[in-house]
């Protein structure tokens, strides 16, 4: 008899394309440039250049031109991205500061990335840093408290969002997200979205994470810039662990 996690995933894999939330932020990009001539937006781990192409062609439509950047450190992403008009720099994110100046970006994007980090406190203080006051923040990850992974673990199952033989090293919640980037992280919580819905079928997956976004497979956060991060002093005084500190 095939396995819980085999049956789940045989029903998710034609949504599974939802996860990324392509539509939720192209929306919010166009929404937040709408009244501004120019904007330069920048991708944490692009990719191929998917959600910087999206809000490339969204605001293209309204006479709205863009300058796109991406740090991407896979080279066969990086090079197709770099086909697109994109200009990507390879770095680890881990460990090396972005390569922008402060204050450079009017948007920043980072999907389906930082739940594969450990040095959450350092890469969130360095998109605060290269991000313009008043900028937007669009985070994508997936959602521990989806109602999926609220399933398995009653059941005793490990979640699919984080596995121990898995490439996810962290698990966020909304609550635990939007308490970490406006307490420490030096943003206000502006919106939130939640797409597809497992293990259903797309077209009900839709409507389920439109109606219950807290318990969709993704979570989609927008975060306003409204101060300089202060992760550097949280982590000296609240954590023995040896994360890589930002400077503040």
């Amino acid at each position: 008899m095939a396995s819980l996690e085999a049956t789940l995933a045989a029903l998710k894999d034609g949504s599974r394309y939802l996860n990324w939330g392509r539509e939720v932020i192209k929306r919010w990009a166009l929404d937040f440039c709408l009244h501004t001539n120019s904007i330069r937006v920048l991708d944490v781990g692009c990719g191929q250049g998917s959600d910087l192409l999206n809000i490339h062609e969204a605001l293209k439509e309204k006479n709205i031109s863009s300058e796109l950047y991406g740090i991407e450190v896979y080279e066969e992403y990086k090079n197709h991205a770099e086909s697109l008009g994109i200009a990507v720099a390879s770095i680890n994110l881990e460990i090396e500061a972005f390569p922008y100046a402060d204050e450079y970006f009017d948007v920043v994007v980072v999907n389906q990335v930082m739940e594969h980090v450990k040095e959450f406190f350092w890469i969130a203080s360095e998109m605060n840093r290269v991000l313009k006051p008043g900028g937007l923040l669009i985070v994508g990850v997936p959602n521990l408290a989806s109602w999926h992974n609220r399933l398995l673990l009653l059941l005793g199952r490990q979640p699919t969002s984080i596995r121990l033989l898995g490439p996810h090293v962290r698990g966020y919640t909304k609550q635990s997200l939007v308490q970490a980037m406006t307490e420490y992280g030096g943003f206000s919580f502006q919106a939130s979205a939640g797409t597809n819905f497992y293990p259903f079928p797309t077209t009900i997956a839709k409507i389920l994470a439109k109606l219950f976004p807290n318990g969709a497979v993704s979570l989609f956060l927008a975060f306003k810039k409204v101060r300089p991060s202060s992760f550097g002093k949280f982590l000296e005084n609240h954590l023995e662990t040896n994360f890589k500190a930002p400077k503040n």
